[in-house]
């Protein structure tokens, strides 16, 4: 038995050596009870219980073999063999989910999604959650990149989430910009569509907030029902150059151009450029 690290670049076919490859902690212990033999040719020794608990394809596989048995199926040191079509680092990732104390880290790219997936195949829903919650993590920092990623693998739910959070950052419909917010895998089809979502926001929220003008008075009913002296905070613009400066009503400096504003049935008096 040699035991490798997974951090080199090549991997040998165990077709072309004498000794199986076996991967390091946690899953070099002879004394497990099953082998997971991933496809790049590295065994992973592994406790049934720990993979029964977090997998409902694994416990109903462990069931059946209790009941049936093959002359032509694979044992090592006398313990079964599963041989599976993910490359043994993909595998090792999913495998230390399965342990509570452990705490693996995955970027945002391919490899966390194909972790995701292969935790679904495998019914590992609790594996499966914290994957996922790996991969939404940033969603509000990088949602164009998740959401490329979820749209090439046909995740609806992801997507609804990423294009939501893709709200506060306007689409510009430039090719290069797809390269740049990581979305290059996307098809045009797609970053079309997401742009189309972006501008019907847009347009809903303008006509759910549309404030009603007469008279040089704005009434804001959209807002939530408060006290305008207590509950809103009244800011100084600082920027005297550029803007003209915003005050509460009564201390507004003269020669400003102010208009008056209607919160719940108080009208204050605001600066042009605040409302």
């Amino acid at each position: 038995m040699t035991i490798i690290n997974l951090s080199a670049s090549v991997v040998a076919s165990p077709l072309t050596v004498c000794k199986r490859l076996v991967v390091g902690t946690p899953f070099n212990k002879p004394a497990a009870d099953v082998v997971v033999h991933s496809s790049d040719g590295i065994d992973f020794y592994i406790w049934k219980s720990i993979l029964a608990e977090s997998s409902l394809f694994f416990k109903g596989m462990f069931m059946l073999s209790q009941t049936t048995k093959h002359v032509k199926d694979e044992y090592i040191d006398g313990h079964p063999v599963i041989s599976v079509s993910e490359t043994s680092k993909m595998l090792r990732s999913l495998l230390l989910f399965c342990y509570p104390a452990c705490n693996p880290t995955l970027g945002i790219d391919k490899d966390i999604c194909a972790v995701l997936e292969a935790a679904r195949k495998y019914d590992m829903e609790h594996v499966a959650e914290r994957v996922r919650a790996l991969f939404l993590a940033d969603v509000e920092g990088n949602p164009f990149r998740i959401y490329a990623l979820a749209n090439a693998r046909g995740w609806k739910e992801e997507m609804k989430i990423t294009a939501k959070a893709t709200l506060s950052r306007p689409l510009l419909l430039e090719l290069p910009a797809m390269c740049s917010l990581g979305m290059e895998d996307l098809p045009l089809g797609n970053f079309f569509k997401l742009h189309a979502y972006q501008q019907m926001c847009i347009d809903a929220t303008y006509w759910l907030v549309q404030t009603k003008q007469t008279n040089m008075r704005l009434s804001m009913d959209w807002l939530p029902a408060r006290a305008p002296e207590t509950d809103w905070i009244w800011l100084r613009c600082r920027h005297r150059i550029a803007l003209p400066e915003f005050t509460p009503i009564g201390i507004a400096p003269s020669g400003a151009a102010k208009t008056h504003v209607m919160l719940n049935g108080v009208t204050k008096e605001a600066s042009l450029w605040w409302v």
